[in-house]
């Protein structure tokens, strides 16, 4: 914390953008109501986040970044927090919330299980247990474990949403 909040004062017109996949997003949210309360304002973007709370702490998280409203005009005007999810990912859906877990808000859910997706296939949910997202059906039905290991890393392999172009790649086994 002492290097980064260095960097921070040595360098006003940077950004603090937090970003993390599955535990490391669930790090990237506790972190930012972290520096939220330093007086930070962070930009934070996580891939298969699991529930990190209760419905209290998810409440808090959602006042602390404004995440209340749904409909997607809002979304563009305050980006601050946004929680990437999508179809087969089991990872959001836990820890259960029959065990007191809840998720917070400003969800963005890829509907599509077939790759790859379209505009049509992205849901901005704002609000809690919208059944177009990921918390929709029983918890037998939606923990699929048995996908666990590969619907939790198509984030970045299948649906490539950080993975950048990469010239060098196309090159690779020509000699």
């Amino acid at each position: 914390m002492p290097h980064l909040t260095t960097a921070l004062e040595t360098h006003p017109d940077y950004a603090l953008v937090l970003v993390g996949h599955s535990l490391g997003g669930a790090v990237a949210a506790i972190a930012a109501l972290e520096f939220k309360a330093r007086g930070y304002n962070p930009t934070v973007t996580t891939f298969g986040e699991p529930r990190i709370g209760n419905a209290a702490l998810a409440a808090y998280l959602d006042a602390r970044f404004n995440l209340t409203p749904s409909d997607a005009a809002s979304w563009s005007a305050n980006p601050a927090f946004r929680r990437v999810t999508h179809a087969d990912d089991p990872v959001p859906l836990l820890p259960l919330s029959e065990w007191g877990y809840a998720e917070h808000g400003r969800e963005i859910f890829i509907a599509k299980k077939d790759l790859p997706p379209s505009v049509e296939d992205v849901r901005f949910c704002g609000k809690k247990g919208d059944e177009r997202c990921s918390t929709d059906g029983e918890w037998w039905t939606r923990l699929k474990l048995w996908q666990m290991f590969f619907a939790h890393r198509d984030y970045f392999w299948r649906l490539g949403l950080c993975v950048p172009e990469m010239g060098f790649l196309d090159t690779v086994g020509e000699e």
